[in-house]
């Protein structure tokens, strides 16, 4: 099943700020409830209006939680315009809800191709953050593999240590955070789908050829393991 291009969620505003280059408070009991509160425009700040990327920042816990039951609410939905409009804060957000939803949905054989497809670049993303390719490309058919990686992260130590839009915006932020073997589950998934071989649609046996191909982030992991170790974020 072909799945059309369109474009990439645009989700940046431009908008005021009461200081400059400083965001406006984020109100989480009315923006970060739902995918419609996280994703609306608003009074952003002076380095690029990023309201959403700000709201994902503080309040990393709901905004998991409503991206997460967006995508349950896709499941069964051929809608590309909405599934990237779901999951183009996954970029700055690592939370265990949303992987696990993905994965539920990835190895679906009743979703939709293109929720599976979009739930396969989720778990794609889980490993290496990236920005860079759309659902068209992963339900794509692969170049023979050749031994290289396909696709690594699109984030560099700016997204990391500071430095991306307004001063106080760092990622990836965390909302819910994975158990240590949080990547053999993504693997099980991917591995899940590639061994059901024909009877799985072409779109998604892609997809997951491309999710394998993904080379894990060490600075993600770098980050997981203070977390995990239960040391604090010092970004």
């Amino acid at each position: 099943m072909r799945i059309r291009i369109l474009p990439v969620l645009t989700i940046l505003t431009a908008a005021c700020a009461a200081s400059p280059g400083r965001m406006t408070p984020v109100h989480p009991a009315t923006e970060c409830a739902t995918i419609d509160e996280l994703v609306r425009g608003g009074p952003g700040s002076s380095a690029g209006g990023m309201r959403p990327e700000g709201r994902v920042l503080a309040c990393p816990v709901q905004a998991g939680a409503a991206i997460a039951a967006e995508l349950e609410r896709l499941r069964f939905s051929g809608d590309t315009a909405l599934l990237e409009r779901a999951t183009g804060l996954v970029h700055y957000l690592h939370d265990a809800r949303v992987i696990r939803t993905a994965a539920s949905i990835a190895t679906d054989p009743r979703a939709s191709v293109e929720a599976r497809v979009n739930g396969i670049r989720v778990l794609a993303w889980a490993r290496a953050p990236s920005k860079s390719f759309g659902l068209e490309w992963y339900a794509s058919e692969p170049e023979p593999q050749d031994g290289r990686v396909e696709v690594e992260s699109s984030y560099t130590s700016h997204y990391y240590h500071g430095g991306y839009g307004p001063p106080e915006l760092v990622y990836p932020v965390f909302g819910e955070v994975v158990p240590r073997d949080f990547l053999a589950a993504i693997d099980a998934a991917i591995r899940t789908v590639q061994e059901r071989g024909a009877a799985e649609p072409q779109a998604v046996r892609w997809a997951a050829e491309r999710a394998r191909r993904t080379r894990v982030e060490e600075q993600l992991i770098a980050l997981l393991e203070r977390r995990w170790s239960g040391q604090p974020d010092t970004r």
